[in-house]
């Protein structure tokens, strides 16, 4: 009976020390998670921060564009000779177009 308690004993000394060696490796496994985490929220702040800066160059850009017409817009009102021949370069352009692309995209 003596040696039976003496085994138990030992028994549950090694499933304390297996349970403590667990419990650190699942710390460490639970803190190396948390650094990926961490890693992954800077990633993903650093490319919101990207999209900003991406979304707000659109943004100057399209006002710039838009800028661009009104003043073509205001010219071409001004100018009845101006708004042909802006018109008939156009068109060229679009014949020219058309015959470029009749070659299968091969260049003179």
């Amino acid at each position: 009976m003596l040696k039976g308690a003496v085994q138990q004993m030992k028994n549950n000394e090694n499933l304390g020390k297996l349970y403590m060696e667990l419990q650190k490796a699942k710390k460490k496994q639970q803190v190396t998670h948390m650094d990926r985490l961490a890693a992954k929220d800077k990633e993903i702040e650093y490319l919101k921060e990207q999209l900003e800066a991406k979304d707000s160059e659109i943004q100057n850009l399209t006002e710039m564009i838009q800028g661009r017409d009104d003043m073509n817009e205001n010219v071409m009102a001004k100018d009845p000779e101006f708004e042909a021949l802006v018109a008939d370069w156009t068109a060229e352009l679009e014949k020219e177009k058309k015959i470029g692309s009749g070659r299968n995209g091969q260049s003179e």
